[in-house]
């Protein structure tokens, strides 16, 4: 478990967790998404990673239909179905509109979406550089353009019921802005 730098109790419940399951470890990454995903990629040992925002957001029972997708697909992306409306979900639905497919040509319309998966083998093909929140964009743009079979799967987002998100609307949408203008200009 990668801690990006979670400000409840989630690093004590995975240290003791870690106690009695040998197969789980901490890792620390609080300087970004991107930082956290990759340190998680470079040590994950299982051909298929599945990778998902811990808010609880996202269903821990979508897990298996991820997995299940993975056996046909390098690359599965999930799209987030939700009544809730809020400035936050309305800029992403922005964003993967005219950043997701109209400059960068992604072949999913939610990219921003916390849950994924993907294969190792194609992991390593890619080579990803991306800090924070631009990330998502990144993997399914080279994963892309590395041929690979990318497949999007409907899912259940419910709204946050505890804690506080670390996004900021401006910081955040001028990250995804500028990580999409590098990865469509090479700039």
């Amino acid at each position: 478990m990668v801690d990006g730098g979670s400000a409840d109790n989630t690093r004590d419940e995975v240290l003791n967790l870690a106690k009695t399951h040998k197969n789980i470890e901490l890792l620390d990454a609080p300087n970004g998404k991107g930082i956290a995903l990759r340190l998680g990629f470079s040590k994950a040992k299982a051909s298929g990673i599945i990778f998902l925002d811990a808010d609880l957001q996202y269903l821990p029972e979508d897990i298996p239909k991820i997995a299940k997708a993975l056996k046909l697909a390098d690359l599965v992306v999930t799209k987030r179905e939700t009544s809730e409306f809020s400035t936050r979900r309305f800029l992403s639905l922005g964003f993967s509109q005219i950043i997701g497919k109209g400059l960068l040509s992604l072949p999913a319309s939610d990219p921003q979406s916390g849950l994924k998966g993907i294969k190792k083998r194609l992991l390593a093909n890619l080579t990803l550089s991306s800090r924070q929140w631009e990330l998502d964009a990144e993997l399914i743009k080279k994963a892309q353009a590395a041929g690979a079979k990318i497949k999007e799967l409907e899912i259940e987002f419910r709204p946050r019921t505890a804690g506080k998100t670390k996004t900021g609307v401006l910081g955040t949408s001028s990250n995804l802005l500028a990580g999409s203008i590098k990865l469509a200009f090479g700039k």
